[in-house]
């Protein structure tokens, strides 16, 4: 049995007289575990052992005690003790049909096996009033005893291991694996497999009905004790229905980067289908950063219009442009909020859709595609140009009827670049694919049958990622230099400003200014310099004819306008470069460097592609706000690490690894001399602590119930013509052997029964047309 086998402590020794067998009432309680026991005996000679087997672990033992705390009555049975339950099905009863019978192996065995105390009047010592040693079954042996249910029992560590490295959508099959990776061997690893997926489903269950509750409760604690955190929530008949949160550090980022943002949702992110809302924005290391999140139950007006304000209220400002997809109600609820920031729709969705737009020859029409994409993905038009160019490309095209042409036409300032020249910074976010990126990022850590208290754990873990990514490249960039291609002044200038990513970007035009450009006309009126730079490309010449082009040995020629006022050096490009990435372009570099300018004009320099705009201390704040202790479980992870150190430094030194062993068995043994070992704590009470959060006697909120969205379904959606007709072309077109016919419709394998089908219809469509 387990417990006799397993959970043992110092016998008393007992007494062989007649009568009952007495044994001292110190020597019998003990709040410490023993592996080591030593055996007691019967008056006919049997041997046995008492176990001490904590409270939550007694599953058989029983235990009674006086007014005084005192226990009076205990008894302890083998774990095979009682007969096994007998299962009953009827099938021809309703309530039954559909029940299976499970197929699982007879653990009990009415075993009789027991021992029996009470205390004695005096109180003074228990007494042994029944005991019976024989067992009706086999008994584990020493090889197996690691697979006892005791032995199994996974300890703090594990829980809390299952627990954390879920947040990086580990399960509990790869935990299992990964832990004993690590420690060596499996046999060093508490449970099996299916203990590490118990435990999982138990902290699910636990979470159960409270999460909506626990996860309010988690971010109302950050937003009261957390610096500038900002938690907004949103009811539907007592349900949660749409949260909004932002720190600190997202915040700064804002601050910094949040001149242009983009937002999209994503799906199966929980097991509510609730819709993920991150807002994305461009570091300056050109890296996607998250401006803040939340989530939705609808996709409606309402729900996004709640996002939108919550992100207002917690960053105070609107950002300049924000990039969404064609979603209806993303637009009304921008337009409702954002009023002084400029909606830009994704362009690749847009085109995306042009097979499925434009039918007939025109959709097979190479020349057609080439034109409309060079004309919609153009940089250099503006709005006057773009129009005249799209009425002669429809006129040419015989497209001036097609509804959806026409129905874009109409909202071309939404998402035709040449209505974005003026807006700054419009080149770094043309699409939604920095939103596409972050989705996927978010997917690596996310599970569809995530709680939302789980969740916000790997969201903190993907965030923890992002910005140790960040801080990775700022340090790169503060102690690295790099290898210089010119020996301009203005390169090791810009060098010293910006970040390492940034300044190869700029290299790239400072040396191309140097190689790839030259001048031969100056004009000069007043204290405006006009430069006409001439910039031989290395392939292709851009594809726009608003540039003027010349041919020179094969390589095509650009010529770029570049006026500078000589008075307040003020500098502009035709090719806009700088208001698009706010960087200077190689026509530029090459007029400051014949005007024997050595440093980037201050008024050039682009703050936010500059070094050390986000501070170390602020990105490497945690989010640890919790209800537990926090403090002790830090100390703790120290001690860890610290122990872990030792071991790593001590490995090839036997003599000083035992010495330091000894010393940790003398601590534990002071330990336990101190009585500090306290037995393990309830389930509840480590699930409340690993969440950092403790359920509430009564819910104020419940979970979300009987959400739909277009992304949280199977997939199986229904298709309209112009996407199986994409479909169909992509398929491979073979010959089947059984008909000798070169096709997409079926092989040899359901060639009789494709025709078969095809000779149905048509006999069908004869009798139709008999009848008529």
């Amino acid at each position: 049995m387990d417990a006799m086998n397993d959970n043992l402590i110092v016998g008393p020794s007992v007494s062989t007289s007649e009568g009952p067998s007495e044994f001292e009432a110190s020597n019998y309680i003990s709040t410490s575990e023993s592996y080591n026991s030593y055996a007691s005996s019967t008056p006919y000679g049997s041997l046995f052992w008492v176990p001490n087997v904590p409270e939550e672990n007694r599953l058989l033992s029983t235990q009674k005690h006086d007014k005084d705390g005192n226990i009076k009555l205990k008894y302890i049975l083998c774990n095979k003790a009682f007969a096994p339950e007998n299962v009953s099905v009827d099938t021809l009863d309703e309530k039954d049909s559909g029940k299976q019978k499970r197929n699982s192996n007879v653990q009990k065995t009415d075993c009789k096996a027991r021992v029996k105390f009470r205390l004695t009047d005096e109180k003074d010592c228990y007494i042994l009033y029944e005991f019976e040693d024989r067992h009706n079954h086999e008994l584990v042996s020493s090889e197996y005893k690691h697979l006892l249910r005791k032995r199994r029992k996974l300890d703090d560590m594990e829980e809390k291991f299952i627990h954390r490295v879920a947040s990086n959508n580990i399960g509990a099959t790869r935990a299992h694996n990964v832990l004993s990776s690590i420690r060596g061997s499996r046999y060093l690893v508490h449970g099996t497999i299916t203990d590490f997926k118990n435990c999982r489903r138990d902290l699910n269950v636990f979470i159960g009905e409270n999460d909506a509750q626990m996860l309010k409760d988690k971010m109302e604690g950050r937003r009261d004790h957390l610096h500038n955190f900002s938690f907004e929530y949103k009811l539907e008949n007592s349900e949660l229905s749409a949260f909004f949160w932002a720190d600190e550090t997202a915040k700064c980022n804002y601050e910094a980067f949040g001149d242009i943002i983009s937002f999209d949702a994503t799906y199966r992110t929980n097991r509510y289908c609730m819709v993920f809302v991150p807002f994305t924005g461009v570091d300056n290391h050109r890296k996607c950063v998250t401006i803040g999140a939340g989530m939705i139950a609808k996709e409606n007006i309402e729900s996004f219009t709640f996002l939108l304000e919550s992100f207002l209220k917690a960053f105070k400002k609107q950002p300049n442009i924000i990039v969404t997809d064609q979603d209806p109600a993303m637009k009304v609820a921008v337009s409702k909020v954002f009023t002084e920031s400029k909606h830009r729709l994704c362009t690749w969705h847009i085109t995306n859709k042009l097979p499925t737009k434009v039918c007939g020859d025109v959709e097979n029409n190479a020349e057609f595609k080439s034109k409309f994409h060079k004309l919609v993905w153009s940089i250099y038009a503006g709005p006057e140009q773009f129009e005249k160019r799209w009425r002669e490309l429809m006129e040419e095209y015989n497209l001036l009827g097609n509804k959806w042409l026409s129905d874009m036409y109409e909202i071309r300032h939404r998402w035709i670049p040449s209505y974005f020249k003026d807006v700054e910074f419009c080149g770094l976010m043309r699409t939604t694919s920095r939103s596409e990126s972050e989705n996927s990022f978010f997917n690596s850590f996310t599970h569809y049958g995530d709680t939302l208290i789980q969740f916000m754990f790997s969201f903190d873990a993907a965030m923890d990622k992002q910005r140790y990514i960040q801080e990775t490249l700022d340090h790169q960039t503060k102690n690295t230099t790099p290898k210089y291609k010119t020996p301009l002044n203005i390169e090791k200038h810009a060098a010293k400003l910006y970040t390492r990513t940034i300044f190869r970007l700029i290299q790239v035009e400072i040396e191309e200014s140097v190689w790839r450009c030259s001048h031969n006309v100056v004009n000069t009126e007043g204290v405006i310099e006009t430069t006409i730079v001439k910039e031989k490309r290395k392939s292709q010449p851009v594809e726009d004819d608003l540039v003027p082009l010349q041919m020179y040995n094969t390589e095509p020629i650009h010529e770029f306008k570049v006026t500078r006022n000589t008075e307040d050096g003020n500098i502009e490009c035709s090719c806009q470069m700088f208001l698009r990435l706010g960087i200077l372009c190689k026509h530029i570099f090459h007029v400051l460097n014949n005007c024997d300018i050595e440093e980037i004009p201050e008024k050039y320099i682009c703050k936010r592609w500059m070094k050390d705009l986000i501070p170390a201390d602020i990105r490497q704040k945690k989010v640890l706000y919790s209800e537990t202790d926090n403090e002790a479980e830090e100390m703790a992870n120290k001690a860890i690490s610290s122990v872990d150190y030792c071991l790593r430094a001590l490995m090839n030194n036997k003599a000083e690894l035992k010495e330091f062993v000894e010393k940790i068995e003398n601590m534990r043994a002071e330990i336990e001399d101190k009585g500090l070992n306290q037995e393990k704590l309830p389930k509840e009470a480590r699930y409340e602590s690993m969440l950092g959060v403790r359920v509430r006697e009564q819910n104020e909120i419940q979970n979300p119930t009987g959400i739909r969205n277009k992304g949280s379904g199977t997939g199986k959606r229904l298709k309209g013509p112009g996407e199986k007709a994409i479909e169909k072309k992509k398929r491979t077109i073979r010959k089947c052997n059984l008909c000798g016919i070169y096709t997409d419709t079926h092989d040899s394998r359901n060639c009789r029964k494709y025709h078969e089908e095809l000779e149905r219809q048509a006999e069908e469509n004869k009798n139709k047309e008999k009848v008529n």
